[in-house]
């Protein structure tokens, strides 16, 4: 009787899942032996790090050196406008950047916070600032916002103590403040490594709402994994070395399509687009 109930309760959480997944808009929604175009970004883009989606679906992208904002044009990586986050030049580590309720949100490597909303082209901002508590030793790298929580995930790129795990965290907007236990791990055993044999490092994060998973970047390792809420790594796969170095920042248009940015070495920064296969509307 007690093994009935089990396995009727284990049968009951895969339906759980099964009616919260919706297959074929995941990692299984695109084709990534193929790009459908990739286009080289201006010099001030070189470093290019973090990208998300302001108002009205424009793309925003920032660098990893100065606290500078760019508008983009996602077909051609062309600059629509720039601006400045305040006064005077901010030098620092930026990872990445998210856009919640008219306010962007960049995060740099010590786990900080800037908070502003978008300024006129060639102007400034005034930001604020918040400490996570998360520092440098974690190397804050991802960002996204997850609605269904009202808070932030902030993946790092290392861990504190020795471990085979990475950890994405939790910051709550309704009090702005860090929940201290990992909302997601990622288990790196479970992680396939590909042909650079690179440590899978988390690069960047963000929420498909459509299947409700998290898409995460693995930086150099070239691996994007997809996991579900229960930490389970549902999808993996290695990204195409003939359009990606050091894959940085990630978003999914509106029309379903995904959008890569990646860093430069030598050459210039670039941004890569994977077509979805199916109708997003």
């Amino acid at each position: 009787m007690a093994k009935l109930k089990l396995f009727v309760k284990i049968s009951l959480l895969n339906l759980l899942f099964l009616c919260n997944y919706n297959f074929g808009q995941g990692l299984d929604n695109y084709d990534f032996s193929k790009a459908e175009y990739s286009v080289d970004l201006p010099k001030e883009l070189k470093e290019i790090s973090g990208l998300t989606i302001g108002k009205n679906e424009r793309v925003f992208a920032h660098n990893d050196e100065y606290g500078m904002v760019y508008e983009l044009n996602p077909n051609t990586g062309q600059i629509i406008k720039e601006f400045q986050i305040g006064s005077s030049k901010i030098k620092d580590d930026f990872e990445d950047i998210t856009f919640v309720n008219d306010l962007f949100y960049l995060l740099n490597s010590k786990g900080d916070l800037l908070v502003f909303p978008e300024a006129d082209n060639k102007e400034f901002v005034i930001y604020k600032k918040y400490r996570t508590g998360l520092n440098s030793k974690y190397d804050t790298e991802g960002l996204c916002y997850d609605k269904s929580i009202n808070s932030l995930l902030i993946a790092s790129k290392e861990s504190v103590k020795k471990s085979s795990k990475k950890y994405i965290f939790r910051f709550d907007l309704q009090n702005n403040k860090l929940n201290e236990e990992p909302f997601l791990v990622i288990d790196l055993s479970k992680i396939k490594k590909g042909k650079k044999k690179e440590e899978f490092k988390p690069s960047a994060i963000i929420k498909n709402e459509k299947s409700n998973t998290y898409f995460i970047l693995g930086g150099k390792s070239l691996a994007l994994i997809e996991l579900n809420r229960k930490s389970e790594i549902i999808n993996q796969i290695e990204l195409n070395d003939k359009y990606h170095f050091q894959p940085e920042g990630m978003i999914i248009l509106k029309n379903g399509d995904l959008l890569i940015s990646d860093e430069a070495e030598k050459k210039k920064g670039s941004i890569t687009l994977y077509k979805s296969k199916k109708d997003s509307k």
